[in-house]
């Protein structure tokens, strides 16, 4: 779906045909349809992206400006564990505060590779695709129609697409967050 089949279904849903006298605009449409995306992001972490630290004699790196969250850090080809915040000094490892990720005994000259969730890229032309999957992209559908029905007082109806969008949601971070089973890769030749 690109971003004008978005707003088509929404109208079409909203029973909105003449977009002249419309009570929902094309912006407000759009900023919800980005926003969609944004919590899908958040919630089912299913766009992963990498970024490159070499630690100098400093210990605090601003994190990529998309960052949601980390699940993998790298130095040198090994993985390094999450410490406390009190533990900085004492033990190798990192921590992130705010937008900032802190690191503790790490050499300078390490190649460190953060590996993360990121946020979507938001769509502005008529054109753009969302950064979802094709069997997810109707996730966003309800989003935008619980934020519609919020602005026209009617929480019922919000209340209704916002447990829907949420459920969706829900099935596609349990299907993210399948790990394949190691022993279901073995191939046994006879």
């Amino acid at each position: 779906m690109t971003l004008q089949d978005y707003i088509d279904q929404v109208r079409r849903l909203l029973d909105e045909h003449d977009t002249d006298i419309s009570f929902w605009e094309d912006d407000e449409l759009i900023d919800w349809i980005n926003e969609a995306q944004h919590e899908v992001a958040k919630i089912s972490k299913h766009l992963a992206d990498r970024a490159y630290i070499d630690p100098v004699e400093e210990d605090m790196y601003k994190l990529p400006d998309d960052y949601i969250d980390w699940y993998k850090i790298r130095v040198n080809g090994d993985n390094i564990k999450s410490i406390p915040m009190d533990d900085e000094g004492d033990k190798k490892g990192f921590f992130i505060w705010g937008n900032h990720i802190y690191l503790s005994k790490v050499e300078t000259g390490s190649k460190l590779v953060l590996y993360y969730y990121r946020a979507p890229i938001e769509m502005k032309f008529p054109s753009d695709d969302p950064d979802i999957p094709k069997q997810y992209q109707r996730i966003i559908i309800p989003f935008v129609l619980y934020r519609a029905f919020t602005k026209d007082a009617k929480p019922d109806m919000a209340s209704i697409h916002q447990q829907e969008f949420m459920e969706r949601v829900s099935i596609m971070k349990r299907n993210f967050a399948k790990k394949p089973n190691r022993r279901s890769w073995i191939v046994r030749r006879q």
